[in-house]
């Protein structure tokens, strides 16, 4: 979501949109009062700041994943050997012709099919620049 999304939600953005706002029935504001509406902004050391704890959680957040995916293809991995174990006894089975019974084969197949979590977006870390100094030279 853009940053802005957020600064335009802020009590002091609605409350100068407020102030603004011509009509009664149809509350409307002009471009010009956008335009000279204030928007705070933190000092660079606070963005900066902010920037960081990002990072910092946005690996985390990757580390969780990672730990994840592991215990699930570990969990996959034995439930296929479990059942690649089994022997499959069909002979007594009354016959079926909805598709209710699977093989072996089919059962595995879809066990292997099962996704892992996936990450929405994969953030490089060299697309997060730490010093917004940097992107104003």
């Amino acid at each position: 979501m853009h940053p802005l999304h957020f600064a335009l939600r802020l009590n002091s953005t609605i409350e100068q949109f407020r102030k603004f706002s011509t009509g009664s029935s149809y509350p409307a504001i002009l471009d010009s009062d956008v335009e000279k509406t204030l928007i705070p902004v933190p000092d660079i050391d606070t963005q900066n700041e902010i920037v960081k704890r990002i990072k910092i959680l946005l690996l985390e957040r990757r580390r969780i994943i990672d730990e994840i995916n592991k215990k699930w293809e570990d969990t996959i991995s034995h439930t296929v050997g479990e059942i690649s174990k089994l022997s499959f006894d069909f002979q007594n089975t009354p016959q079926v012709t909805n598709g209710l019974i699977w093989t072996k084969s089919q059962i595995l197949e879809r066990i292997n099919a099962l996704p892992k979590l996936d990450v929405e977006e994969e953030i490089d870390d060299d697309q997060i620049e730490l010093d917004f100094e940097a992107n104003n030279e």
